[in-house]
C-alpha cells in the first residue's frame, strides 16, 4: 500500500477554552469539542465527539469538509 498524507489547506488556529469569539468573522469556520458557544454572525460551527476516538475519525473528513467550503482564518 502506498503511503499517503493529508496536508489541509485551510489554515487553522487553536484558541483557549473561554477565548473572546467576537473577533471572528465571516467565513470562519470554529470547531469545538461538544457543543458549540454562540458565534458571531457568519462564522459557521462544527462540533466534534468528545469521546477522543469517535473525534479522531471525524476529523479528517471535518478538514476536507472545511478546505472544500474554502473557509478562512
Amino acid at each position: 500500500m502506498a503511503a499517503r498524507h493529508y496536508a489541509p489547506s485551510t489554515p487553522l488556529r487553536l484558541l483557549a477554552k473561554g477565548s473572546d469569539l467576537s473577533s471572528l468573522t465571516p467565513g470562519t469556520a470554529y470547531v469545538a469539542f461538544g457543543s458549540l458557544p454562540p458565534l458571531p454572525p457568519g462564522v459557521r460551527g462544527l462540533s466534534l465527539p468528545l469521546d477522543p476516538e469517535a473525534a479522531g475519525a471525524r476529523l479528517y473528513a471535518l478538514l476536507h469538509d472545511l478546505d472544500a467550503a474554502d473557509c478562512t482564518l
